[in-house]
């Protein structure tokens, strides 16, 4: 599995052919690993982030339909990995922060593609989801995160002309 590494070096010197070979290779090395029976969660977070590994290459590349694709397939990977986890599990916070973050990254994909409905959607249910974390274990990870998707709500609200909801989320990130 190195040459995920590998493709993020690759692709990080604007190699992108040579990234995007790599991480086709360790997403059919993941998925072999899968279909042989290593079904594990640590496994399909693997094959996970491969999937994401090739939608940031492809946004790189400003490929914004295939990178769109690339993560809705991570998150129908992560989402229902993520529901079937106990809240004691060890992976249980790691897996719903990944899903979190495949919202938030398919909400800018639909954004930059003209869907704003979808992309308001993608996006509530990214912050719904960190809000939910930070409630059930605030640590400074959570506590981050959740601030980090506040403010990333106020640069939507701003953007789209409410400056007074703006400020009033900006705020509450600072919070």
């Amino acid at each position: 599995l190195g040459d995920t590494a590998g493709g993020i070096r690759s692709a990080s010197r604007g190699e992108t052919s040579e990234a995007r070979a790599l991480y086709l290779k360790a997403m059919a090395i993941n998925q072999r690993l899968i279909d042989e029976g290593y079904e594990t969660a640590e496994a399909k977070l693997a094959l996970v982030a491969s999937h994401r590994s090739l939608a940031d290459l492809d946004k790189k590349e400003d490929n914004h339909e295939a990178a769109l694709d690339q993560y809705r397939k991570a998150l129908g990977l992560a989402k229902p990995l993520s529901d079937g986890l106990a809240q004691s599990d060890p992976l249980y916070l790691q897996a719903w922060r990944i899903v979190a973050s495949l919202l938030r990254s398919i909400s800018i994909e639909q954004t930059a593609l003209g869907h704003s409905a979808e992309s308001e959607s993608s996006f509530q249910e990214s912050l719904a989801i960190r809000r939910r974390l930070y409630q059930s274990d605030p640590n400074e990870q959570t506590e981050r995160d959740l601030g980090s998707a506040i403010n990333n709500q106020g640069f939507r609200q701003a953007q789209a002309g409410d400056f007074e909801a703006a400020l009033v989320s900006y705020t509450k990130a600072l919070e």
